[in-house]
């Protein structure tokens, strides 16, 4: 995380045409920027945003710099979680979390193992450091959706209902970008998937209806995910035999798709049900 943030801080500097020289007068040294950019050393916080007001930055417009590197950066990470997960591969998942150094990525896959190792939970004091990341969010990012999407099956009904709601509000920009409305509906569908096993009929239709908006126009991938959740939903609420018949769809055509390993996981959560 450092390095994206010397990294986001050059390119900056680079584009406005100032020099590693320029800060001199603030009393920060050309060898001090130097070392910063390189990732050698920190800069301390005041002269970090007397920098930036010196090139007329807001911390807002670094904060997007910054995010467009560390989004590149993470998302090789978040493909190989997310192949691993799908693949219910959990012993890769230990491996990458034994791997990182943020203490909250750890917990957040720590808890996406927990899908699959029945009995596992959190402690109180990761569970409470994780909610509070969520609700502090102010930019979302790959990051902060992944965070959110290996945790949320940790967490309990009423937050998850807030944290859905306060999603929807926060990230209505998000959902015009491919990239970011799938990381958006498969929050949703986890989410979605606990509120109907804990038997929460409304706020799981609401949910659904979300989704079924924001995927209008989108690709089979995500409507035949969300296939399955109105299976699960059918199947829980109103009529076993057509939610059944709905969830079997879903995985034949992820058949024949030749998508395999989303077969075998929807399989594997239909079996849970």
């Amino acid at each position: 995380m450092e390095n994206q943030i010397n990294n986001a801080f050059k390119e900056i500097r680079k584009k406005l045409g100032f020099k590693q020289s320029s800060f001199v007068e603030l009393g920060i040294s050309k060898s001090s920027i130097s070392r910063f950019e390189r990732g050698e050393t920190s800069l301390p916080v005041h002269q970090f945003y007397q920098a930036l007001e010196f090139m007329d930055i807001t911390f807002y417009e670094f904060n997007q710099t910054y995010l467009s590197y560390r989004n590149s950066e993470f998302k090789e990470m978040y493909d190989e979680i997310y192949d691993a997960y799908y693949s219910r591969d959990v012993l890769k998942i230990k491996k990458i979390m034994y791997k990182i150094k943020s203490p909250l990525l750890k917990i957040a896959l720590k808890s996406l193992i927990y899908d699959f190792e029945r009995g596992g939970k959190l402690t109180y004091l990761e569970r409470e450091k994780l909610v509070d990341f969520i609700f502090s969010i102010e930019t979302w990012g790959i990051f902060e959706f992944s965070i959110l999407q290996f945790s949320i099956g940790q967490i309990d009904e009423k937050r998850i209902v807030k944290i859905l709601k306060l999603m929807k509000e926060e990230t209505s920009q998000f959902t015009s970008i491919r990239q970011y409305r799938r990381y958006i509906v498969q929050i949703f569908l986890k989410g979605i998937f606990i509120l109907i096993l804990l038997g929460d009929k409304n706020d799981s239709e609401n949910f659904l209806k979300d989704i079924q908006k924001m995927t209008e126009n989108d690709d089979l991938f995500l409507k035949n995910c969300i296939l399955f959740m109105e299976g699960y939903y059918e199947y829980k609420f109103f009529n076993i035999e057509l939610g059944r018949k709905k969830i079997n769809e879903c995985i034949n055509i992820f058949d024949t798709l030749d998508c395999q390993d989303m077969s075998n996981f929807f399989k594997y959560l239909s079996s849970t049900i």
